[in-house]
């Protein structure tokens, strides 16, 4: 996956009574939250701040919002929601938010588009202190698959004879030999992923085998062999992550 290595957070204020705010404020987005606070003076009524986390960083305290500490992917970006939330008992008059991560991928909420007063937003205790965006720019990561284990999971058992008993239906298995097995996906990972497969099923002997002999982003080569380790056909369990 695609390490997270920039996030820029451009922050409009409302240029309205009272719309600044001195309460901590924080950006939503990848599994976590980043502070959005520098060393000047942010959210002032009418100004427009921008925050710097990971490269380049502007932000205070940037050891503690770093999306490389842990390191962010940008598979987590749509697997986890994006947003700016208030915190503390203040009010904030929000006009305009943009993320943009990587140069590439941008989340906003069109919903604040104009400057109009209906296009901003209160956040207060009062009726709410969070404002969600979403993506308007950039490629998604693959859609989960069946599972909590990544972003693209191909998963199946595979009988001896290359034919599928159960799995996620997203692949099919051709048996090129003797205990050799091609499982092609049928949407390339967009990078290479991993995977591990085990023998599955009764009446084999504990000591026969299977491993993962080569992988890429369309498929996985798997080898089976019997108690003397020589290629024979046995049933498989597998599971590829990316």
């Amino acid at each position: 996956m695609t390490d997270i290595t920039e996030i820029v957070a451009t922050i409009g204020t409302a240029n309205t009574f009272a719309g600044g705010t001195n309460n901590g404020v924080y950006l939503g987005i990848a599994g976590r939250e980043f502070n959005l606070d520098t060393a000047g003076s942010d959210f002032r009524a009418g100004a427009t701040d921008t925050f710097v986390i990971g490269t380049g960083s502007n932000v205070s305290n940037a050891s503690f919002n770093d999306p490389t500490s842990p390191q962010l992917t940008v598979a987590d970006l749509d697997l986890f929601p994006v947003y700016i939330r208030l915190d503390g008992t203040d009010e904030w008059r929000l006009d305009e938010a943009t993320v943009t991560v990587n140069g590439t991928h941008v989340f906003t909420n069109p919903n604040l588009a104009g400057g109009a007063a209906n296009q901003q937003i209160w956040l207060a205790k009062e009726g709410g202190t969070v404002w969600h965006l979403r993506r308007t720019a950039g490629t998604p990561a693959p859609a989960p698959g069946s599972g909590t284990l990544g972003g693209h999971v191909v998963r199946g058992n595979v009988n001896a004879d290359g034919s599928v008993q159960a799995g996620s239906g997203n692949f099919r298995v051709i048996r090129r030999g003797a205990g050799e097995f091609y499982i092609q996906f049928t949407t390339p990972f967009p990078e290479i992923p991993s995977a591990t497969a085990t023998i599955w099923g009764s009446n084999w002997w504990m000591e026969d085998t299977t491993h993962i002999a080569a992988i890429d982003q369309a498929g996985v080569t798997v080898y089976t062999s019997d108690n003397v380790y020589v290629h024979a056909d046995r049933p498989f369990s597998f599971i590829v992550i990316g």
